[in-house]
């Protein structure tokens, strides 16, 4: 034992003076002096505070939770305490929902086996559906969709795809040339190839398509 040492333990205020020829009394009192205890309202705290993560799988953040509740001194309760965090605490709301009702109430490991094959369930229908295949974080933090999105289709839709001109059918409607406004047709048959526009002068095309 050092100098630093002794000097604590001469002056610990819990310790008697038969208790100071106690060895094993020593350790406790030098223990509980270098050891702080923790705040277990604070552990608490935390713990009945914590929320599943938007890019946070159900098993991590089950053992997250199971690890904050150890320092919470929760007893014979703990497990029942966990599975309620988990039940208020997911990002799944349908899942939440689906749970509340269920009789009897399940238990810790029957709420994470739930939660897990709802995980699994939706990363399997956005497969089906034509969604690019998942990296499931990488998707759940970007929170967007790529420049090579499909449709549920399978097809890529192009920019202009579903827009209508208003008042007309666009089945119906036939492309227009983009230098006359006429019906389409080959450059060098256009009209106003050789016109300047009076909107802006330039040459090659017409007001009308300006």
């Amino acid at each position: 034992m050092g100098q630093a040492c002794k000097r604590v333990l001469t002056n610990l205020p819990t310790l008697t003076d038969s208790q100071r020829k106690d060895p094993e009394r020593i350790i406790v009192a030098l223990r509980e002096y270098f050891i702080p205890q923790s705040n277990i309202l604070y552990e608490r705290f935390v713990f009945n505070t914590a929320k599943q993560k938007s890019d946070e799988m159900i098993d991590g953040f089950a053992m997250k939770l199971c690890r904050l509740a150890d320092s919470c001194e929760f007893g014979n309760l703990q497990d029942e305490l966990i599975r309620d965090r988990i039940v208020i605490g997911t990002t799944d709301e349908t899942g939440r929902e689906r749970l509340l009702r269920e009789r009897p109430i399940p238990n810790l490991n029957q709420v994470i086996e739930n939660l897990r094959a709802a995980e699994m369930s939706r990363s399997h229908k956005e497969a089906i559906s034509g969604v690019a295949p998942v990296d499931h974080l990488k998707k759940m933090r970007n929170g967007r969709k790529g420049p090579n999105h499909q449709n549920q289709q399978g097809q890529k839709r192009s920019p202009t795809q579903g827009k209508k001109p208003a008042g007309k059918d666009n089945s119906t409607k036939m492309p227009k040339c983009n230098y006359c406004g006429k019906d389409k047709h080959l450059r060098e048959q256009c009209p106003a190839r050789n016109n300047t526009c009076k909107k802006c002068k330039n040459k090659g095309h017409w007001a009308a398509a300006c």
